[in-house]
């Protein structure tokens, strides 16, 4: 009986053991906190920085997934910090790459030869898009820090504005007080 149940619990726990681990990302965050367990309780073993490669180990518990570092840590980060495709750090160069790639085709079936006028357009308009889609997500990424210093910068002056008015109420406040008599006692006359 107690074989039975032990080989049954071996047929049971065999197919987790033989998932194969699989490579992930680390989400569009600056940086991710590996842990020692699952959970933000655990101790932090360090940081993963954003779009970094990471190996998924089969386990995962309460929202956390185990996985291996680039580093070869071996710990658990929140599971929806972990995505299946590269991120734009990564696929960046990549994109960089491929319009460096277009522009010397391009160049080269110019000069190599005049084929037909229909190609040569359709390839222009590719290396025009491609160029224009890292031109908007350039200009997006510009708007977003001004926002952000703006932000900071107003935050500031918000500060001053309240610190100053808080100091300008209480030298009001010290200013009408002086004024104010002063309670007296009652001269007792004795007559």
């Amino acid at each position: 009986m107690l074989k039975k149940l032990a080989l049954s619990l071996c047929f049971l726990v065999l197919p987790f053991q033989l998932q194969a681990e699989e490579t992930r990302y680390i989400s569009e965050n600056v940086y991710v906190y590996l842990h020692s367990g699952p959970g933000s309780q655990y101790k932090i073993l360090g940081s993963v920085a954003a779009g970094r490669k990471v190996t998924l180990l089969p386990e995962a518990q309460g929202g956390f997934s185990k996985v291996i570092d680039n580093k070869g840590r071996e710990g658990w980060i929140q599971s929806k910090m972990i995505v299946k495709d590269p991120t734009f750090r990564i696929t960046e160069p990549k994109l960089q790459q491929q319009i460096d790639d277009l522009q010397k085709e391009l160049t080269t079936v110019k000069a190599v030869s005049a084929l037909s006028s229909q190609n040569t357009s359709e390839l222009e308009q590719q290396l025009a898009a491609a160029i224009q889609a890292r031109k908007t997500a350039e200009s997006s990424l510009a708007t977003v820090q001004q926002q952000l210093l703006t932000a900071n910068q107003d935050e500031k002056y918000r500060f001053w504005r309240e610190g100053g008015m808080i100091a300008g109420v209480g030298l009001l406040i010290g200013l009408i007080l002086a004024y104010f008599p002063k309670p007296g006692r009652k001269r007792k006359t004795s007559w």
